[in-house]
C-alpha cells in the first residue's frame, strides 16, 4: 500500500492506494503537511510514500481543480466498505458534471427508497470525494444537505462545477 502528496490549485492533495485501487483522497489543504497529517489520521500515516504510483490520479485531480477536467478517472478499491455503501457511491459517480442529485434519487437508483438517510451517511463516509462525486448530491428542495468536508468546501466544488448558488428543487 502507498501514499502521495501532490499540490494543485487549490492546496495540497493526499491519496492512498492498494495493489487493487485508490482507497482514500484526501481534498486540498493548505500545506502539504496538513494533508499529510488528515491521511495520517485516517489511518495511512504508515503507508510507503510513493507519488510516482499516483502520478495519472494526481494530474486528473489538478485539473479538476483548475476547472479543466470534468472528471476523475482511477481504479478504485473500497473492499473495506459495505455493499451498501458501494452501491451508494456506484450511483453517485454516474452523476454527470456540473449537474446535482438529490439524496432520495440516490436511494431510488439503489432501489431502496426509503433510505435517503442512510445515503446520507454513506456519502458523509465517502472515502474518495472527487473520483465519487458526492458533493453533486443535495436535498430535494436543493438545499446543500451535508457534506463531509463542511458546506463551504461543498458550494466551492458545486460553484467549480459551474452550479449555481441559487438552488432549486432538484431530481
Amino acid at each position: 500500500m502507498y501514499y502521495g502528496l501532490w499540490p494543485t490549485a487549490w492546496g495540497w492533495v493526499a491519496a492512498a492506494a492498494s495493489g487493487e485501487g485508490l482507497i482514500c483522497l484526501i481534498l486540498p489543504q493548505e500545506t502539504r503537511e496538513q494533508a499529510a497529517e488528515l491521511a495520517k489520521t485516517r489511518g495511512y500515516g504508515g503507508l510507503e510514500e510513493n507519488a510516482a504510483y499516483f502520478t495519472s490520479l494526481f494530474v486528473q485531480v489538478e485539473a479538476y481543480f483548475a476547472g479543466t477536467a470534468r472528471a476523475v478517472e482511477f481504479p478504485l478499491d473500497l473492499s473495506a466498505l459495505t455493499t451498501f455503501q458501494r452501491e451508494v457511491l456506484a450511483a453517485v459517480r454516474a452523476i454527470p458534471y456540473g449537474e446535482v442529485r438529490s439524496y432520495k434519487w440516490v436511494a431510488e437508483c439503489i432501489r431502496r427508497p426509503r433510505a435517503c438517510r442512510a445515503v446520507g451517511q454513506a456519502l458523509r463516509n465517502n472515502p474518495v470525494p472527487v473520483v465519487v462525486p458526492c458533493h453533486r448530491v443535495v436535498g430535494e428542495g436543493g438545499e446543500l444537505g451535508g457534506f463531509a468536508w463542511g458546506e463551504g468546501y461543498k458550494r466551492r466544488l458545486l460553484a467549480l462545477e459551474g452550479y449555481g448558488p441559487a438552488f432549486t428543487a432538484v431530481p
